[in-house]
């Protein structure tokens, strides 16, 4: 980190943002970043696989710090603040806003948005048809501002989409990379039930096309409020999404949507060429 830049906003130091002591250790951060998170819950109030979540201020808005429990070496801490500031740049309804980092004892916290309503997960039972839809073009307009902004989630899965005021927003897609560079990979890391067969393949490329295998399975989990590969052993799921072996989807969603479905395959990419 440049000692001239503020390690929370990664703004450069100035008359107006003098440079303030925060801790024994010497650290410090900008006076208006000083000013601005405070009220910070002693306990998180959720926990992941690698990280717990605690919900502080940030200008009297309510948001959450995710700490982040990952050692980073020189190459990855530089590697996450520039996902980070890439991140932070992105404001869009379906993408979780993120404001800046913290750390304390060399653990890193992310700063965003307070989701009031948790993630996707506790949301797909109560969806109705026209909410499926709804929710469904909303995380495809996300995904397509991460994409074309060069950004791949790599970790896309219903947990990732937080849920705010009856709105989806992505999020963690500025860490997936940092934590596939630095974790191996394990059942705690890796959602085999959304991930695409390159992930599992020796040399398999990971590109925009595996965050569109992730949304496939997204998007049948919202209408027919069903995991996929449901009640099958984890153990045995990458075989069958490497080797393309059917699924047995069922979609008892509307009977509009299931016609869609049953669609003959040769019609739909004459559709999709006009």
């Amino acid at each position: 980190m440049d000692p001239g830049v503020c390690p929370m906003c990664f703004q450069n130091y100035s008359q107006e943002r003098k440079p303030m002591i925060v801790c024994q250790e010497g650290h410090s951060i900008c006076e208006f970043c000083s000013k601005t998170v405070d009220h910070l819950q002693p306990k998180p109030f959720a926990l992941g696989g690698f990280s717990q979540i605690y919900k502080a201020k940030w200008n009297t808005k309510d948001v959450v710090i995710k700490r982040i429990n990952l050692f980073l070496d020189e190459k990855s801490h530089q590697q996450f603040e520039n996902e980070l500031k890439l991140s932070m740049k992105l404001e869009h309804p379906s993408i979780i806003q993120m404001y800046g980092k913290t750390e304390m004892d060399k653990v890193i916290g992310i700063i965003m948005d307070f989701a009031n309503e948790g993630d996707l997960t506790q949301k797909i039972p109560s969806l109705t048809f026209e909410e499926q839809i709804d929710y469904s073009l909303q995380i495809i307009d996300g995904i397509r501002v991460l994409h074309s902004n060069s950004i791949i989630h790599r970790d896309l899965k219903p947990e990732n989409i937080l849920v705010c005021d009856n709105k989806p927003k992505i999020s963690d897609f500025g860490i997936s990379k940092v934590r596939e560079n630095t974790l191996k990979v394990t059942s705690v890391t890796i959602s085999y039930r959304y991930s695409a067969p390159e992930l599992f393949q020796k040399g398999g490329v990971y590109d925009t096309s595996c965050d569109i295998f992730s949304l496939s399975m997204i998007l049948y989990s919202i209408f027919s409020k069903k995991e996929p590969f449901q009640n099958q052993n984890d153990i045995f799921i990458p075989a069958k999404i490497i080797m393309g072996k059917d699924q047995n989807f069922q979609v008892t969603s509307h009977k509009d949507y299931q016609k869609l479905l049953r669609k003959d395959g040769v019609q739909i990419q004459k559709n999709d060429a006009h």
